[in-house]
């Protein structure tokens, strides 16, 4: 268990919260005059927490991988709009669960065309036996029709 730290105000912080809000204060503070530099130092720092929440809901590497890709395009053209006094990841966090239900979203309907595709399929299918059938029906009937010698 972590020990609570309190902070200026008195109220009581994890000692994580507190470790983690100290190292990006260390990273907005020394890069305060490039974006581009303390963007990217933030992103690399959390990218591995914010692949393992995204893995949590979709469990496929590569499909992971492209929703941070995402999220990270997003983060960095709303990076101007970020609260440096309030963690980052928590900030980022919000972004990923956005592209995680755009992702789920369009899997969702891809899904669903593949549904239907297969009960196209099935309904084909199951014409094509019909059509067997009722073949191997009227082939019968006309072998029955036949006198043996003409069978063979």
């Amino acid at each position: 268990m972590l020990c609570p730290a309190r902070d200026r105000m008195g109220s009581k912080k994890s000692l994580r919260d507190h470790v983690q809000f100290s190292a990006e204060r260390r990273i907005t503070g020394m890069e305060r005059g490039d974006p581009h530099e303390r963007f990217t130092r933030l992103l690399i720092e959390y990218e591995p927490q914010l692949l393992r929440y995204v893995l949590v809901v979709v469990p496929h590497r590569a499909d992971a991988r492209d929703i941070l890709q995402e999220c990270s395009v997003a983060l960095w053209r709303r990076f101007s709009d970020y609260d440096s006094s309030r963690p980052f990841v928590n900030w980022a966090m919000g972004f990923v669960r956005i592209e995680i239900r755009r992702f789920l979203r369009k899997t969702q309907r891809r899904a669903q065309l593949t549904s239907r595709a297969a009960e196209l399929l099935l309904q084909d299918n199951q014409a094509l036996t019909t059509h067997l059938d009722e073949r191997e029906h009227h082939l019968k009937h006309c072998l029955e029709t036949l006198s043996g010698d003409h069978r063979e």
